[in-house]
């Protein structure tokens, strides 16, 4: 279950935390926060507050799009301690523009244990590299916006288990 501190103002995370009083041990619970370095350690309690656990799996720095971000050093003891603190198990950056460098920076700073991207059949074949790259490197993918299309109403890929995985835009 992927959520964040910011969706629907808290109250995405306040329902979801409604559910983890009996569900917590069946799923891998995500959320994202975003803000300065010393605004991250509340948000973060807040967050496992409403969402009713003393960890999530997954906690991710949300709307990470500049190397910067990825190489902040107060940004990074947050993220660190909140592990060792045992309020996550893994750590991550999440990242809506400039996909590419930030992949690429995740590998190179070997922080990073997982990046949530955008990935679909419009991709940039620098996202495709930087992806496989993160891969080797052990860097987990979350694919987000695996679709998008413009046509109303939307028609469905095609079963790729047919073994036709070639989708053209006009299929999509």
């Amino acid at each position: 279950i992927d959520t964040a501190h910011s969706y629907m103002n808290g109250v995405n995370e306040e329902v979801v935390g409604s559910v983890m009083k009996t569900k917590r041990d069946k799923v891998f619970l995500t959320t994202k926060i975003r803000g300065k370095a010393s605004e991250l350690p509340g948000l973060i309690t807040t967050s496992l507050n409403r969402l009713q656990t003393d960890h999530v799996d997954l906690v991710l720095l949300h709307v990470t799009d500049t190397r910067d971000q990825l190489f902040n050093g107060d940004i990074m003891r947050v993220f660190e301690m909140a592990k060792r603190k045992g309020q996550t198990r893994f750590i991550g950056v999440s990242t809506h523009s400039k996909q590419a460098e930030v992949l690429n920076a995740a590998v190179e700073g070997g922080f990073w244990e997982a990046v949530l991207t955008g990935y679909n059949y419009n991709s940039p074949p620098e996202l495709v590299t930087a992806i496989t790259g993160a891969r080797q490197a052990g860097i987990a993918i979350i694919g987000m916006k695996n679709r998008i299309t413009t046509e109303r109403p939307r028609k469905p890929f095609p079963d790729i288990r047919d073994g036709n995985t070639a989708i053209t835009n006009q299929q999509a």
